[in-house]
């Protein structure tokens, strides 16, 4: 099936795309006559949308090295937290509403770390999966991902606690689209907890 639009959504691929169209134009431009001016104008609006989907990327890559700053400092910190905070929880005098103050009350007055099984939702949009999960109490969510038919899931993401997370993974034959199926499960500290979500699934088209 064709594409709906030759020009991509993603900034990964409109970098991709404008780096190509650069390096190919000037002798197109030439071989069929069009003007030094045609040109010009024509890699001055490509530049334009190369740097701004490039500002993007810097962005998000500032954002996934704090992000994953975070998260080691969470690793070490959280874990320690808890168990504190569950001392003082168990300690006499300590009430309900000291627990409300604190904001360490669960619906459940516990978090049941077998019990955790987060929600986890994929919707394809174009060149990639947007992939949504709750944490449900965890500190974070492992993904993993299959094409539709393999059997053994692989690890996408790890140790996510920021969503929507976008799967931009290419597909195994390039340009055409896959049904790929996700799955998600909560993470305290370092390891894994309670059940896996659901199997979702969505089409990937790039």
């Amino acid at each position: 099936m064709p594409r709906k639009d030759y020009i991509p959504d993603s900034a990964q691929a409109l970098v991709n795309w404008t780096t190509n169209y650069l390096a190919e134009i000037d002798a197109i431009a030439t071989r069929i006559g069009w003007s030094a001016a045609q040109v010009t104008a024509l890699k001055a609006r490509l530049t334009t949308l190369k740097n701004a989907a490039q500002a993007v990327l810097d962005k998000q890559n500032d954002l996934d090295i704090a992000t994953g700053q975070l998260e080691q400092l969470k690793g070490g910190e959280v874990p320690e937290i808890r168990r504190d905070t569950n001392n003082l929880k168990s300690t006499r005098g300590f009430t309900d509403g000291d627990g409300r103050t604190l904001n360490v009350l669960t619906a459940s007055g516990e978090f049941d770390p077998d019990g955790c099984k987060p929600p986890l939702t994929a919707v394809s949009k174009p060149g990639r999966v947007e992939l949504t999960a709750k944490k449900n109490g965890a500190d974070a969510i492992n993904l993993y991902s299959r094409i539709k038919g393999q059997t053994v899931f692989k690890l996408l993401a790890a140790k996510r606690s920021r969503f929507p997370f976008d799967d931009t993974t290419p597909p195994v034959t390039p340009g055409q689209p896959e049904e790929r199926e996700y799955q998600a499960i909560g993470v305290l500290g370092d390891d894994e907890i309670g059940q896996p979500s659901d199997i979702v699934s969505a089409i990937f088209r790039p």
